[in-house]
Parts: C-alpha cells; sequence; structure tokens
C-alpha cells in the first residue's frame, strides 16, 4: 500500500467552511466498547488500543500531516478486514472522515479509481432514487443525529476492461466517524413530506435547508473497498431484459442479451448463441430467427428440413449438455456433429439445455475459434446465470406463442392438432423474417409431401328425390291449411280474396305438375311473407274461426304480427339422426387413425358426410412412419363403413321418412402433396400430377357398372374404387380376412366401371355386408 491524495466520485462536495478532520478517536472507542467480548477478540482488540495509544505518544493525533507514522496501524486494520494472501489484489483504501477522497491505497484500489469508472444507475437497484450532491452525507446525517435508517443505495460504477464491460461497487465504511452538531442540533419538521411522494430534488429542499452538513463536523476516516458486482449487475440486467421484452425488435434484443453475455464471460472471444425452443402440440417450432445464429440448430434444420428435422425432434424429445474441446473425457462420440463443428472451424464448443419448471425452454450454445478455448471456468462463470437465462426463454416463448396465435388466427381456419406444429413453423419463421426488418415478408406455403390420401364418403339413397316429396306435401299441406283459412275469411266475394284463391288453385297445379325445387322459393314466399303480412294489415278483423285455421298452418302472433313457425320437415330430422350416426362412426374411425399415426383427417358435410385423410411421414415426423399402418387404417376403414352401414338399416324404420346410406371408398395408389389454400381455409392436391386424385374423387359418385346403368354404390354395400393391380391384391387380402372375421359376405363382385371424363380404366370392388 502507499499513500496518496486520490479524489473519489462519490459526489461528496464539501464547502471550505466544512469541518472535517482525520482522528484515531472514533477508532479507538471503537475499540474500548469492544472489550468484552471473547478472549481472542481481546488479545487483538488491546493490540490495536497498544499500537494506536504509542503511536499518538510518539507522533500526536492523527491528521494530514502525520498520517505516514500510522500506515502500520492502516494494515493491521485491513488485514483485520481481509485475509493477508489477499495482499495487493485487495482493492481497499483508507479514505478522509467525508469519504471524498482516499489517501492510503493498495495498488489495486489506486489502478481500479483510474480505470475510467462512470457512475452506474438502474431502475431495478434505486427503484424510485435519485442521485444528488453530499447524497452520502445527507444519509449520513439522518442515521448519526435522527436515527433515520439509513437505505441500502449502493455506489454502482461501470468501466471498460479489454473492450467488455465490468461493474464494481465501492463500499464505504462510516464506522470510524463521528459525527456531530455545531452548537445545537437542528430541528428536523417532517411534516413537509407528509403524504406526499418525493419524485424530485426540488422536493428534497426543505429538508436540505434544514440539514446543512456544514452545520456539523465529522472526525475520523472511513475504509473505501471495491467489491466486484458484475454477477449482481449481470443478473439484474437480464431482469430488465425479461421485464421489457414487449418493448424489443427481435434483432435489438439478441444484441442485448449478446452484451450481457460477454460481460457474464468476461470475453469477446467466447461466442454464445440462445436458441429458445417452442413446443406446441407436442412438436418444436424450430424454422424461426431464433436459430439463425445457432451453430447446431441452424444448421441441422437447413440439412434436415426434407427430413422432417427427426433427428432434432429425437434430441429436443431427450436433451443433454453437448461438449467439444472444453474438458478431456467429456467430448461428445457423435460423428456427424463432430464434423459439424469441424466445418465451422470451432476450437472448442458446448450447448447447454435451459429448462423452467423441468421443462426444457431453449439451449444455451457456447463456442470460440483457435487459438481460443473454452474451460471449466468459462462456465462456472456462466451458471449462475442459467436460472434467469430460462426465465428469460420461458418468457420469450410466450409472447412469441402469442404472436403465431394472432397469425394462425388471421390466415387459417381452426386447425388439428396433428398438423399444426407445421402452421407453427410456418408463422415462426414469417414473424422471424418480419422482425428482422424484412417488409415483403410472407407467409411460405404449408405443404406436407409423399402423403397418402385416404377417402370415403357416406351419401342418402335418392336423397333429393326424398327431399322434394317432403317438401312438396309440406308444402301441400300449408296450401291446403290457407284455403280453409280463406274459406272463413269475411266478405268472400270480394276482389281481395278471389285473388288469393286463385293463387292457392295455381300452387296447387304446380305441386302436381313439376319438380317442387323449381317453384320452391315462390312458394315459400307466398307463404312465409305474403300470407302472414296480409293477416297483419287488420288484426282486428281476425275471427275465431280464422285463429283455428291459423293455428293449423303454424300462424302465431309475435310482437302485434303474425310469423309462420319454422318446423323442420320430416326429412331434415330424419338426415340429421341419420348423419349424427354417421358422425359418431367417422369419430371413432379418426380416434383409430390418430392411435395409429397421427394424421390430418377432415370431414364435409353434404346430404350424408364425405371425409379425407392424409397420412405419411412428413405428417407426423416425430414418429415412424410405415406401410402397415396405412394398411391397418385401410382396413379400418373398411369396417368403419360397414358399420355404418349395419347402423343405417337398424336406424331406417325409426325415422320419419325412412333413409339408405351408400358406402363409397377410394383407394390411390400412390402418394400425393398436399398444401394449404389460403383462399379456402382447406387442404388441396398440390401439383399438377396430384390433381388425378381429385378428379377421380369427384366424379366416381355417381359413376355406372360398365356397359349397364346400374350405379356402382348400392345400399348394403361398399363400394371401393381402385386403378392399381398393387391396390387389387392388397384389397384381395384384406377381404378375406374381412370375410373370416365375419364383416362382409363372401359373394365379392369386382366390376369394370364405365369410362368417365378425363378417368379410364376404373375397376371397382362391391362388397355385400352380413346385416
Amino acid at each position: 500500500m502507499f499513500l496518496d491524495r486520490i479524489p473519489l466520485n462519490t459526489n461528496i462536495k464539501p464547502q471550505p467552511a466544512q469541518k472535517a478532520m482525520f482522528s484515531l478517536d472514533p477508532f479507538i472507542k471503537f475499540l474500548q466498547a469492544s472489550g468484552n467480548n471473547e478472549a481472542s477478540s481481546n488479545t487483538i482488540t488491546q493490540f490495536l488500543l497498544d499500537m494506536s495509544r504509542q503511536l499518538e505518544h510518539n507522533y500526536g493525533a492523527l491528521d494530514e500531516g502525520n498520517i505516514h507514522h500510522f500506515t502500520a496501524l492502516f494494515d493491521s486494520v485491513r488485514y483485520l478486514q481481509q485475509p493477508i494472501a489477499a495482499a495487493e489484489a485487495d482493492v481497499w483504501a483508507i479514505g478522509t472522515a467525508l469519504a471524498d477522497q482516499a489517501v492510503y491505497v493498495t495498488s489495486a484500489f489506486a489502478e481500479m479509481t483510474n480505470a475510467g469508472l462512470q457512475p452506474y444507475t438502474t431502475s431495478y437497484v434505486h427503484g424510485e432514487e435519485f442521485d444528488f450532491e453530499n447524497r452520502l452525507l445527507y444519509m449520513l446525517l439522518l442515521e448519526r443525529c435522527y436515527a433515520v435508517p439509513k437505505p441500502s443505495v449502493p455506489l454502482l460504477f461501470s468501466y471498460d476492461k479489454d473492450g467488455i464491460t465490468q461493474y464494481v461497487e465501492l463500499e464505504i465504511d462510516y464506522t470510524f466517524v463521528e459525527v456531530e452538531p455545531i452548537g445545537d442540533l437542528p430541528i428536523l419538521d417532517l411534516s413537509a413530506f407528509r403524504d406526499k411522494e418525493i419524485s424530485s430534488l426540488d422536493d428534497l429542499q426543505p429538508l436540505l435547508r434544514t440539514l446543512d452538513p456544514q452545520q456539523f463536523s465529522f472526525r475520523g476516516f472511513s475504509i473505501l473497498r471495491y467489491v466486484d458486482r458484475n454477477q449482481e449487475l449481470i443478473k439484474e440486467r437480464l431482469q430488465t431484459l425479461i421485464g421489457n421484452l414487449h418493448g424489443y425488435e427481435l434483432p435489438d434484443f439478441f444484441q442485448a442479451l449478446q452484451d450481457v453475455l460477454v460481460t457474464a464471460l468476461e470475453s469477446r472471444d467466447v461466442r454464445s448463441s440462445f436458441f429458445p425452443v417452442l413446443e406446441l402440440n407436442g412438436f418444436p417450432v424450430l424454422k424461426s430467427d431464433f436459430s439463425k445464429d445457432s451453430i447446431f440448430f441452424s444448421d441441422l434444420i437447413a440439412r434436415e428440413r426434407e427430413q422432417c428435422e427427426s433427428g432434432i425432434f429425437a434430441f429436443i424429445k431427450n436433451p443433454h449438455t453437448i461438449a467439444f474441446g472444453v474438458e478431456q473425457g467429456l467430448d461428445t462420440q457423435e460423428p456427424f456433429l463432430i464434423n459439424l463443428l469441424h466445418e465451422a472451424e470451432l476450437s472448442s464448443y458446448i450447448c447447454i439445455p435451459l429448462k423452467h419448471n423441468k421443462n426444457l425452454v431453449g439451449f444455451l450454445e457456447l463456442y470460440t475459434r483457435a487459438p481460443h478455448k473454452l474451460d471449466k471456468y468459462s462456465l462456472l462463470k456462466i451458471k449462475p446465470f442459467f436460472s434467469y437465462l430460462a426465465q428469460l426463454a420461458y418468457e420469450l416463448l410466450i409472447i412469441f406463442k402469442q404472436r403465431i396465435d394472432q397469425v394462425i388466427l388471421k390466415n387459417y381456419t381452426a386447425l388439428q392438432p396433428a398438423v399444426q406444429w407445421r402452421f407453427n413453423q410456418v408463422a415462426a419463421s414469417y414473424l422471424g423474417r418480419s422482425s428482422a426488418g424484412d417488409q415483403q415478408a410472407q407467409l411460405e406455403p404449408v405443404r406436407f409431401k409423399d402423403v397418402y390420401p385416404v377417402y370415403g364418403a357416406v351419401d342418402i339413397k335418392d336423397s333429393t328425390k326424398l327431399r322434394n316429396a317432403v317438401q312438396r306435401d309440406d308444402a301441400l299441406r300449408r296450401i291446403n291449411s290457407f284455403a280453409q283459412l280463406i274459406d272463413v275469411m269475411p266478405a268472400q266475394e270480394s276482389s281481395h280474396v278471389v285473388a288469393l284463391k286463385t293463387k292457392i288453385g295455381k300452387f296447387k297445379k304446380l305441386l302436381s305438375s313439376i319438380r317442387i325445387d323449381k317453384i320452391l322459393a315462390e312458394i315459400q314466399y307466398f307463404l312465409y311473407q305474403e300470407i302472414p303480412y296480409l293477416l297483419s294489415i287488420d288484426m282486428s278483423r281476425i275471427t275465431p274461426e280464422m285463429k283455428a285455421a291459423m293455428a293449423e298452418m303454424g300462424l302465431n302472433e309475435v310482437d302485434g304480427r303474425y310469423v309462420v313457425e319454422e318446423r323442420d320437415d320430416d326429412f331434415e330430422v330424419s338426415l340429421q339422426q341419420m348423419n349424427r350416426m354417421i358422425k359418431a362412426e367417422l369419430d371413432r374411425l379418426h380416434e383409430f387413425v390418430q392411435a395409429t399415426f397421427p394424421s390430418y383427417f377432415e370431414t364435409f358435410r353434404t346430404d350424408g358426410i364425405e371425409y379425407d385423410m392424409y397420412v405419411g411421414q412428413s405428417m407426423t415426423p416425430t414418429q415412424v412412419f410405415d406401410d402397415t399402418m396405412l394398411r391397418k387404417i385401410r382396413k379400418q376403414q373398411i369396417i368403419t363403413m360397414a358399420n355404418i352401414a349395419k347402423k343405417a338399416t337398424l336406424l331406417r324404420d325409426s325415422l320419419p321418412v325412412p333413409l339408405q346410406t351408400t358406402q363409397l371408398i377410394f383407394v390411390h395408389p400412390h402418394e400425393i402433396n398436399v398444401s394449404f389454400r389460403l383462399d379456402e381455409k382447406r387442404f388441396d392436391v398440390d401439383g399438377g400430377y396430384n390433381v388425378r386424385y381429385q378428379v377421380i374423387k369427384k366424379r366416381i359418385d355417381k359413376v355406372c357398372v360398365l356397359g349397364s346403368k346400374e350405379r356402382l354404390v348400392q345400399p348394403d354395400t361398399i363400394a371401393i374404387v381402385y386403378t392399381s393391380d398393387v391396390i387389387a391384391l392388397e384389397l384381395e387380402e384384406m377381404i378375406a380376412e374381412l370375410i373370416t372375421e365375419g364383416v362382409v359376405q363372401p359373394d365379392v363382385a369386382y366390376l369394370p366401371l364405365e369410362e368417365i371424363q378425363d378417368v379410364i380404366e376404373l375397376q371397382a370392388v362391391r362388397l355385400h355386408l352380413t346385416i
């Protein structure tokens, strides 16, 4: 240590009249008060007391002129506070009573003071605190003279070391400083601060005028010490990032995080990557802007784009730390990864999983290039921040998930869990490009390549004829009821009543001669609009006889006017019951398919129900798909169709209108590509070759057997259309199994089909069911 007079940036600026002096008196009083401690302490205390008294006896009371004679005493004080082994590395000093200057310092203290320290304030540490001149003195006065507890507000500084921001706190110990008023102790009136928030220096002026440091004397010496606060301030900066995530654009966020990690690692030679992993519906969202700076994930995602990232999914499912070139014996033995790291010209690398509440939320990568290398000390430096980085990743993923949901809600319809992972990735990629400032960013197509289509349709036989017949009967019933109403209306000879009778006669004739659908709109307008309007013009003319006839028609008074009661006709009631049964069976098929291999399953409501499935590896990359799964699904599809046909037969007689169903399956022999159409909010085939599947599917429902007018689809049967001999062999095997199981009858009919537009050589098999 050496003597010097070094000004300190403590914002303490004493006036010329300020009384402040060096003195050992407070130190000696402290020692004397400590004399009742245990014996070992008594020995040390007595030694320091004897030393202090001997020095003052030899050189007089301590002051600025003789301080050099007291350095041995100050060294003893220091060694009592700090192990001797710390020696000159300890950033320690003796300061003036005001602590505005250091006078006896270690080399480390002098170097730190001259390192370009800049005051560092942070809202997290200080809250609503603010700095002002002589703040430390005011707090000391309030504590010593008025028993006002001193708030814990650290004196923080930042400085640059080899281009890296570092943080220290200057700890000031006033234990050996006495504060006494010069004259009477000023009376402190705190009423000015009652019910008032102190938010600026102006709010403190009444207090500052009352407490003038020049009215007090300060005697003794202060003990000064710089303490490393990197860890605390890095945690605070990470908490600030967590709290202000909504205010960051993605590039600014990653730059701010990179700056924090550089400080934590105390090196710009160690690079880092922070890669949050959002898992939605069991699938991690990888193709986002998060991965662009990642060594491991950016390359793997690019390499495995066509392989559905199955390798990455496997790693994320069972994450573990990956190390290379860090510590002998810990290096990964995965050849692919080793080659990847060599290609990236890395000398060392470590990938650390980050977990929040035991759930994976991301990865932290650290890496270097020659000649620099990571070591175990690098890991020790970053380890205290793992929980904060995990929290940061978690909060970031919450925000990212909200943004993904907004994109999906705006651009897509409700999504099935089996495919939502792909939509999440597309949305994440779009958000990444948008956050990076790409003004032309667009949603990339949502495609699934090489999937097997599975199509089926359950239709209601002769549904149009049945619906027309029921609607004709209902219209005739209502018109006949209205005719009865007219017969009891007064003024039978009036032109108005005559015109109504003429219109009724016209409708009866039309209903008996032409299709109901051609005149349905006109009849419905007459029954539901025109008649209620005419009756509502003068309700006082309605007689009891008319009310009886109106009730038969379903005419009811509502809010001073007549309206026709809406009733589902018998056909619609029957159709709804039949479709509920069909839907329930298809739901069970859906459950079977998802349990076999998660796939896309969509139904379309017609008079019956059509459905499309897409099954294949690209639908669910996290599981392995094989052809046996497809065979299981196709067989279960036939079983489901058989169940539908059997239940339809049992249900038929209990319906208001007996209905029959037909069952149709189309087995496409090849894989196809499908993509989501934003304009129609649905999946469709992708590419010219694949369109053939869609063309066949739409045209086979009314196809006839070759050389006849017999429709392929018939009640109590299942019609299966195919185009490939390979499919024919597979169907033969499955049908044999189904015959054995009692699902279908042995009389299987293989039928050639008529040529339809743009489609030739269609084959079919018709299965008769055991009902």
